[in-house]
């Protein structure tokens, strides 16, 4: 019982270490192939004629359809990343004000405070901004 218990806690780690979330610049990526992707079969489904057999427009379609699919599922992944991103300079902007006390100027965590607010404002300019493939 400890063995198994054991190695299902080692696999979930592994999952869990493999599993993590891509930057905004790694997800845009993948959507923006994604979205190449799904140009391309469309075009294929479009190159059919009527001399094209059934089977090649069921192709067609499959490939289109899994081609939508990997566009959605990358663009739920692009809006995950982003709002990690997001959140992380929030969370460091609210560690550089929990780390002055409330009676300090902010001229004290000035610079820390100040890094963050970027931070944040970057992260949340970037979500805007985010599915712009070249």
């Amino acid at each position: 019982m400890k063995k198994a218990l054991s190695a299902l806690v080692v696999v979930t780690l592994v999952v869990a270490a493999c599993s993590s979330t891509p930057t905004t610049e790694e997800a845009t990526a993948n959507l923006c192939s994604s979205l190449s992707n799904l140009e391309s079969s469309v075009q294929s489904a479009l190159a059919l004629d009527l001399d094209s057999t059934v089977e090649e427009a069921n192709s067609a379609l499959d490939s289109v359809e899994q081609a939508w699919q990997d566009v959605k599922d990358d663009a739920k992944v692009v809006n995950e990343a982003a709002a990690t991103e997001a959140e992380d300079a929030l969370d460091s902007l609210k560690d550089a004000l929990d780390g002055a006390s409330g009676s300090e100027s902010l001229s004290s965590a000035a610079s820390q405070a100040i890094s963050a607010i970027a931070s944040f404002g970057a992260a949340i300019t970037e979500i805007g901004d985010s599915i712009s493939c070249s």
